[in-house]
Parts: structure tokens; C-alpha cells; sequence
């Protein structure tokens, strides 16, 4: 894999609405372009912070976002305000960026989409093992009956996934595996509805979504082509496109630490079972948004 790795900065920001880390390269490739980046369902700053940062070694300064599980932010993934990103952005616009992107990454890639349907100023998206609609939202070890998002004070329209049992310790127990494909496969056609499905029409920039094919946490690759077929259908006027890898695990991110490189193979069949091409689907999947950043 060809790198060209520069010097990062980084400091840490708490601002009115939000908290993060900015991260700034030594030699910027893109001296106007920042990518907003947020983590997933395990909360906190530490993957956003980690994908920043290489985002920054690459040339393209990145801030990251935590949305839930820090001092400064909601304990639970539920009814996260989404003017959490409108403040981010603004903060980077403020700091001179006048492209401003979103990485989001799984749940974090459910609100990278949703955000960008309602925030004007969101650039571009580049969305990883998507949500093409809004979830319920998560208090740890199930679901909570609440919407993941609100705006503007009101909490959006959600999948609910009531009567259905989800549970994040009986799954590892039963299945050696973090996954709920056939939870997500079974409520999806009964509630999914076009009140909860995300405006990705909306959106005012180009879209990029990453998945991978049997993805054993949610069915990323459908619902990232269901997001497509949206664009589609509504003549989306700026560039998107959906990339798929098989075999490959639900975090298509990069992943520099071999401690989570064994967390992953402990919660994933597929990661057990494929590692080399897991780690070629993150680097191929890396590669590819770095060069679609330098495209559009």
C-alpha cells in the first residue's frame, strides 16, 4: 500500500455543543478540506480519533467527534442531538475549512447520512457500513425505545425494534459473535417506512458508501445499495458510489493497533476466519477514500 506519511498535530477541543480532537498535517494536501470523523456504537473519541489521525498523516486535517460515552456527552446512544455535527462543522468553517466532509462509521455512519440530509453545510459524505434508515437507539446491552437522533428538539422518526430480542452478551454467548444481521433482516421489511427512511436526497455533496457483503453486524452492503437506488430515484445531482469487499469485516476503518485487530477476531467469524483478507479489505477501502477525497 503506497503511503506518504507527514507529520500530525493534534490538540484536544471543547466547545459549546460538541467535543473532540483536531488533527493537523504538517504538509496539508488539501489546505481548505477537513473531514469530520465519528465512531460507531462503541462510543467515545478513541477509533474517531485514530481515523483522524491518519487522515491528517495523509494530508487532509480531520477532527474527531465524540457524539456519547465521554464526560461531556450523553451515556447512551440515544436521542443524540445531530446539531452536535452542525456545531462541529461550524467550529471547522470558523478555523477557515471551506469543505467540510463527514466519515462516519457504522452508527457513525448512520448519523454522517442523517446529518448531511439536514446540515447544508456538510461538504461530502463518506459513509462505512451504513444505516439507509434511522435505528432505534442503544443502552447497552439492547435497544432502548428511543430514537438514536433528535433535531431541532424533536427525536426522528425510527425502526423500532420492539418485540424483537437483541441482546449484545446472550448473542457473544450464544453465537461467538457481535453480529445481528437476521434481527436487522427481520425488521427491516415489516418498519422501515419512508418517515424513517434518511433524506439522503438531501444531501449537498457527494456520497460515498463502503460495505462489506455478508456483513454478519447489519446488512450494510443492502442497505448501502438501498441508499444508491434512493439517489437514483430522486436524479441525486452530485457524484455517489457504493463499493463492496468480500471477505471483509463490518469495520472497514483503519486498524493500527493489534489489540484491536484481536478484539475484532474474538467478536467477528469472518475476522477468525479471514484475517489477511479483512485487513486488505480496510486497506483497499482506506486507499479508495483517500483517493475519492482527491477526486472530488
Amino acid at each position: 500500500m503506497h503511503k506518504n506519511v507527514h507529520d500530525v498535530d493534534a490538540c484536544t477541543v471543547i466547545k459549546d455543543g460538541f467535543e473532540g480532537m483536531l488533527f493537523r498535517s504538517a504538509v496539508s494536501i488539501h489546505p481548505q478540506t477537513s473531514v469530520l470523523v465519528v465512531g460507531g456504537s462503541e462510543g467515545g473519541l478513541h477509533t474517531a480519533s485514530a481515523v483522524a489521525g491518519a487522515f491528517a498523516s495523509r494530508g487532509t486535517d480531520a477532527l474527531a467527534v465524540a457524539y456519547f460515552g465521554t464526560t461531556q456527552t450523553p451515556r447512551h446512544l440515544s436521542l443524540i442531538t445531530v446539531e452536535t455535527i452542525l456545531y462541529a462543522v461550524r467550529y471547522l468553517r470558523g478555523l477557515g475549512y471551506t469543505k467540510t466532509g463527514i466519515y462516519g462509521i457504522s452508527k457513525g455512519a448512520e448519523l454522517a447520512l442523517v446529518s448531511a440530509s439536514l446540515i447544508p453545510e456538510i461538504s461530502f459524505v463518506i459513509a462505512l457500513s451504513p444505516a439507509c434508515c434511522v435505528f432505534e437507539g442503544i443502552a447497552k446491552p439492547a435497544y432502548c425505545g428511543t430514537s438514536s437522533w433528535s433535531w431541532q428538539g424533536h427525536p426522528l422518526p425510527y425502526v423500532s425494534f420492539k418485540d424483537i430480542r437483541v441482546n449484545i452478551f446472550l448473542n457473544l454467548l450464544k453465537n461467538h459473535e457481535m453480529g445481528f444481521r437476521s434481527a436487522y433482516e427481520q425488521v427491516l421489511p415489516q418498519r422501515k417506512n419512508e418517515k424513517n427512511t434518511i433524506k439522503v436526497e438531501n444531501i449537498r455533496g457527494p456520497v460515498l458508501l463502503l460495505a462489506a457483503d455478508n456483513d454478519a453486524q447489519w446488512p450494510s452492503a443492502e442497505m448501502a445499495h438501498a441508499v444508491c437506488r434512493r439517489l437514483e430515484e430522486h436524479a441525486f445531482p452530485y457524484q455517489f458510489r457504493v463499493q463492496t469487499f468480500y471477505p471483509a469485516g463490518h469495520i472497514l476503518c483503519p486498524v493500527h493497533s493489534a489489540k484491536i485487530r484481536n478484539l475484532l477476531r474474538m467478536l467477528y467469524t469472518v475476522e477468525r476466519t479471514f484475517p489477511s483478507e479483512c485487513e486488505k479489505a480496510r486497506a483497499d477501502a482506506w486507499e479508495l477514500t483517500l483517493s475519492w477525497i482527491n477526486s472530488i
